[in-house]
């Protein structure tokens, strides 16, 4: 009837039989959902970042162990330890001729947010996040053991820079055994950087990968902190 206007008041229906009251529920759980879900799909990337890196450092040293024997040359295993630029700082791998540092065989990167973790008269607590404990489950330091001496060089860039080293010999063998271990972690703002005497903050202990290479040149994967 014309001139009749009837009022529902807060809890008026729309469409097919919803309320406001259980359209805001029902928005409000969908938005808790998508914020798991996201959550989630950040976990998973930290995950694939930390195999694949895993994977490049197998990858690299193979490549190297391969070129040593071919060749008859002894070459390196190179890890970046620059700290000026960090787009390459514990990310770049590289190997390179013993005897000619100049020659370089191969150039790698791992994935942005991963990175190898340095040996230990290299680690300092300015790379970590507070709290975290940065041991094996032995209570050694969780450090790239196998890696050591640094030698200076220039590998795709006109300037040289720190590198630290795995030595294979031309008949695939090594001086020097231990891990290599790959990291989750973060690049600090250039002031925090300053401040702090680290370009990166490694985080998540828990959940580090890695190798364990031996005199032999040979890289056994390790998917855990308790592999260390």
């Amino acid at each position: 009837m014309k001139g009749h206007a009837t009022h529902f008041g807060s809890t008026r229906r729309l469409g097919a039989g919803f309320t406001l009251i259980e359209l805001l529920v029902v928005i409000g759980v969908v938005s808790t959902l998508a914020a798991i879900v996201i959550a989630g799909l950040t976990g998973t990337d930290k995950s694939a970042a930390l195999r694949s890196a895993q994977a490049t450092v197998v990858n690299v040293l193979a490549s190297a162990r391969s070129k040593a024997m071919s060749s008859g040359r002894d070459v390196l295993f190179l890890v970046n330890d620059n700290p000026d630029d960090v787009t390459r700082y514990r990310r770049m791998l590289a190997v390179v001729d013993n005897a000619d540092i100049t020659r370089v065989y191969s150039v790698a990167f791992l994935p942005p947010g991963a990175y190898v973790v340095p040996y230990q008269a290299h680690f300092s607590a300015a790379m970590i996040q507070d709290g975290d404990s940065w041991t094996t489950v032995g209570g050694a330091s969780l450090t790239s053991s196998a890696l050591s001496n640094d030698i200076s060089c220039a590998v795709e860039n006109e300037n040289s820079e720190a590198w630290e080293s795995y030595p294979i010999y031309a008949e695939g063998t090594s001086n020097q055994q231990g891990r290599i271990v790959v990291a989750t972690g973060r690049e600090r703002s250039p002031a925090d950087a300053a401040a702090n005497g680290s370009p990166i903050v490694l985080v998540s202990p828990d959940q580090v990968r890695g190798v364990s290479v031996s005199f032999y040149g040979l890289a056994r994967l390790i998917n855990d902190r308790m592999g260390f």
